[in-house]
């Protein structure tokens, strides 16, 4: 199944259903595990570069936690984990031309094996929806 925003698209495993959620979207296989959100950013006239998804990133992230550099196709950026309580947190922040897409699951710590394919295949399948020009 294809769920598509206002700015991107994912395609869902079979079992997992998507639904707007405020300022973000918010994905779960039937029965839920683990919990996928997904929300954006854009900039009108620029692109948006490392420094821009580092300076966000840095702001959510615990002291001493390594950003990793990660790609899913035409977006590229970065990832981090976290135990937070008895959650298991992993984040992204991705980059398209003028799209950014924060991106956060979290489950239940000892769990995160269940969802992992599932999870790195939805991020794989996402798509940029908006044909945007930099001038």
């Amino acid at each position: 199944m294809t769920y598509k925003s206002v700015w991107w698209s994912v395609e869902l495993p079979s079992q997992w259903v998507g639904y707007p959620d405020g300022d973000c979207s918010t994905f779960h296989a039937d029965p839920a595990v683990g919990v996928l959100q997904i929300s954006t950013a854009h900039k009108e006239n620029e692109i948006i570069l490392d420094a821009d998804l580092t300076e966000f990133a840095y702001g959510r992230i615990a002291p001493g936690i390594q950003l990793e550099r990660i790609t899913f196709g035409a977006f590229s950026g970065f990832t981090a984990s976290d135990r937070k309580n008895e959650l298991s947190w992993q984040e992204w922040w991705l980059g398209s031309k003028q799209l950014m897409v924060y991106v956060t699951y979290n489950v239940v710590h000892g769990n995160e094996p269940t969802e992992k394919d599932a999870v790195t295949g939805i991020l794989g399948s996402l798509r940029s929806d908006r044909q945007e020009q930099v001038t």
